[in-house]
């Protein structure tokens, strides 16, 4: 999984880097208390490696 150090060098600025990954991460924390419905084996792989079972 991709992690801010990952990410962070392809922001220009630090500021907007930081409004962003914390935008992504109270997202992806908001789709890890749902029930989803994958409809390919792919997508079901991703969202796994990103903790969302």
């Amino acid at each position: 999984m991709m992690g801010k150090n990952t990410c962070a060098p392809c922001f220009e600025g630090d500021d907007y880097f930081d409004r962003i990954y914390k935008l992504t991460e109270s997202r992806l924390n908001a789709v890890k208390k749902m029930t989803l419905i994958v409809l390919s084996h792919y997508v079901k792989k991703e969202l796994v490696q990103l903790g969302i079972r």
